[in-house]
């Protein structure tokens, strides 16, 4: 180790308590393999960590377990709010409670090679102020694996202009996804929106269907369309029916069309109303024929 320390009990080897924390300040301590496992809880206290500039651990071989014996939460948070370089440790030694301590400025900190040396179980760890502070390109570092160790807790807290990429969005279970809020909503584009699976659309609230704009809307494939259920068909306003395309009208089975009120039904278009097959028209309601005004039987005429 290369600090200037004096001898103490044993003549064979130096108590890093010897050190004081003057010395941790103008120099970089870097214990290796050749020191005990527990050198670095009995050796240096918090104090010494407090004071330090740099801490280098390089003790790989430790699982994040058995880590978590070797220094406690005290230190922990000695080095994290310094943004002491816990280096070559690797912060993937880190248990998930160790993971969930660390502030907000620890987590701004970490490099992309350290988001990704995470586990799914880790990162699901990250206090929600942590999430809260994650910029785009650690986010972007994030596997798919990594990203479906998320919680619910977790997502609604990313700052509203991050948006997952393709392969990430893919990852999330329908919970996941549900759990985005309307403004995060608004950030992914036609090409994200393409990619949702039939269950995450039908895991979004009605009130976060409902903020999809026109160009979201019509991004849906047909396959898509005919995931939605009726629960969320018959919230929808009529502004939100006017954003489907005739092809995705034409797309809807006879019992998601009868699921629509009577109001947006007669809302439908010309265009819309046009795209409607025999089938679909015979699965009309009474209250949805009932509601069609002079205009709408016009439309029908027409087509």
């Amino acid at each position: 180790m290369q600090l200037a320390a004096r001898r103490c009990g044993c003549e064979d080897s130096i108590n890093l308590r010897c050190v004081t924390p003057h010395q941790h300040v103008r120099n970089t301590a870097s214990f290796t393999g050749g020191v005990d496992d527990l050198t670095i809880k009995n050796s240096l206290s918090v104090n010494h960590l407090k004071r330090a500039v740099g801490v280098t651990i390089t003790k790989c071989s430790l699982s994040y377990t058995a880590f978590e014996g070797v220094i406690g939460l005290g230190h922990l948070h000695a080095l994290t709010k310094r943004r002491a370089m816990v280096g070559t440790m690797s912060i993937s030694l880190l248990s998930p409670a160790q993971i969930s301590t660390l502030s907000t400025t620890a987590i701004q900190g970490l490099t992309t090679t350290e988001i990704a040396s995470l586990s799914s179980t880790q990162v699901g760890a990250i206090n929600t102020s942590g999430i809260a502070v994650i910029d785009a390109t650690q986010l972007a570092a994030l596997s798919s694996t990594q990203v479906r160790g998320l919680t619910a807790t977790q997502l609604p807290q990313f700052t509203s202009t991050l948006v997952f990429d393709t392969s990430q969005l893919i990852a999330l279970s329908g919970l996941q996804f549900g759990s985005l809020t309307s403004t995060q909503l608004d950030g992914y584009d036609v090409t994200r929106i393409a990619v949702l699976s039939t269950t995450q659309l039908a895991a979004l609230s009605t009130t976060n269907f409902s903020s999809l704009d026109a160009a979201q809307i019509g991004a849906l494939s047909t396959t898509q369309i005919q995931g939605l259920s009726t629960t969320t068909l018959r919230a929808l306003e009529t502004a939100d029916i006017a954003e489907f395309t005739a092809i995705q009208v034409g797309a809807l089975s006879s019992t998601q069309l009868a699921s629509l009120t009577s109001t947006n039904f007669s809302a439908l278009d010309a265009t819309q109303v046009g795209a409607l097959t025999t089938t679909q028209l015979r699965g009309l309601t009474t209250t949805q024929a009932g509601g069609l005004s002079t205009t709408d039987i016009t439309e029908f005429s027409s087509t």
